[in-house]
């Protein structure tokens, strides 16, 4: 069952990979960047902030789920063969999931409104979401590569 939720956990992961990027690169490439401009599988009345904050939400929750086995099953075995820079790369991880789910109210509401004064703010937001959602993903590939045989 771990197994699986590790595969769901990728897929949605690189779901929300794709997404932030997506929207990091249109707010420094776009005149306007309170309209991003929306990849084809976004429809209806979601927003791809929305999107990205269910995105998050998800993958954290996902995440959390996996937590103990990773503190049963890998983390001494890190810590056994003396791994610090994969230990390390996941400590940091954990730290910027927390700082994610910090930052999503902050970053919906300035992606909610339309207002010109919070362009700085969406651009700062975005990036730093994007910059911490690409150090999640690359550490949590490094660490299945690393010890992913445990799980």
């Amino acid at each position: 069952m771990i197994g699986v939720l590790l595969v769901v956990h990728d897929v949605v992961a690189t779901a929300l990979l794709i997404a932030i990027s997506w929207q990091a690169a249109t707010v420094w490439l776009s005149q306007n960047t309170h309209k991003v401009l929306l990849p084809n599988f976004v429809r209806g009345g979601v927003s791809l902030s929305d999107a990205v904050a269910i995105l998050i939400l998800t993958v954290v929750c996902l995440g959390g789920v996996l937590y103990p086995t990773y503190r049963i099953s890998v983390h001494p075995y890190l810590e056994l063969h003396n791994l610090r820079v994969a230990n390390g790369a996941f400590e940091i991880k954990e730290h910027f999931a927390a700082l994610a789910i910090l930052m999503v109210p902050a970053y919906r509401q300035a992606w909610g409104t339309s207002a010109a004064e919070l362009v700085l703010n969406r651009r700062a937001l975005t990036t730093l979401m994007c910059g911490m959602i690409w150090w999640n993903f690359l550490a949590g590939h490094l660490m299945n590569y690393t010890a992913g045989r445990f799980i």
